[in-house]
């Protein structure tokens, strides 16, 4: 297997971002648009929430909701579906191998999502699952962590190490499977599940440094984040619709380019003849 290069993962995220970024700026704006009438559209015909809410009827929003639970279930899992075709829409605009329409792109991420789903679903009950089995191993169940926190045997010390190693066992599994989502947009394919299987084996030998740069990238985002947020608090203070335009631009080409990253670590594992220069031109 390849051995994971750092600066070229780097680079090719940027230069997805340089060469495709509007595409893939403007399908987002699309996607949060269809999330958004989903909300409306499942919101709508809502009881007042201030009536619902009245202190003399403190049922009144439980029953609320309630009557509407299974809809508003099914409503979450639409938007959740719609925010993965996001993601699947944005790394096809970046990953075809041949000249593909926008509009195709957008399918296929739509399509895409659905399958998506339900692995993603399937693989957090297994972690779910894993965890209950770990707690019970060490004798204490899903309350265990905090019962062990605030024990004065030293339970606190192991509560925080398991705390700890979870949190490791969750970085490394997404180092593992994070190309799961360009293998399959790369390939234009439907199974999640063989994705997850090819995204396993290019990262192979590569596990402690693509955790370190996932780490490094999650800590440059926020430092990134909260710096273009003070400079459009600062501008905004004197025209708050030039911080509103700068926080927008900034902010939303910030997220964009992250959405990328994912893309170019498939890119400097796998993609050894890909030249992102002539993808999607």
């Amino acid at each position: 297997m390849r051995k994971f290069d750092m600066t070229k993962a780097w680079s090719s995220s940027f230069t997805m971002f340089k060469s495709h970024g509007l595409l893939v700026i403007l399908s987002q704006v699309i996607v949060y648009v269809m999330m958004g009438v989903v909300g409306v559209l499942l919101f709508s015909g809502m009881t007042d929430f201030t009536t619902a809410t009245r202190i003399d009827d403190p049922g009144a929003l439980p029953g609320l909701f309630a009557g509407r639970f299974g809809l508003m279930f099914l409503g979450m899992l639409v938007i959740f579906a719609l925010s993965l075709a996001g993601y699947f829409i944005a790394w096809r605009i970046v990953l075809s191998p041949e000249k593909e329409t926008f509009a195709e792109s957008v399918i296929y991420g739509l399509i895409a999502s659905l399958p998506a789903l339900f692995a993603f679903i399937a693989v957090y009950l297994v972690f779910i699952v894993g965890i209950g089995l770990v707690s019970l191993l060490f004798g204490f169940g899903f309350g265990g962590f905090a019962d062990i926190s605030d024990s004065t045997d030293g339970g606190g010390a192991l509560g925080g190490l398991l705390n700890i190693i979870f949190l490791c066992v969750f970085l490394f599994l997404t180092a593992r499977f994070g190309t799961t989502g360009p293998v399959m947009a790369s390939e234009k394919s439907f199974n999640p599940f063989s994705a997850m299987v090819t995204s396993w084996k290019i990262t192979a030998n590569n596990s402690l440094m693509l955790m370190l740069y996932l780490f490094l990238n999650s800590i440059a985002f926020l430092v990134i984040y909260f710096v273009l947020a003070a400079i459009a608090v600062a501008v905004g203070a004197a025209s708050m619709i030039a911080g509103i335009a700068i926080g927008a631009v900034f902010l939303i080409s910030l997220a964009t380019f992250f959405l990328l990253i994912p893309a170019g670590i498939f890119v400097s594992l796998a993609k050894e003849d890909l030249d992102i220069e002539d993808v999607f031109n």
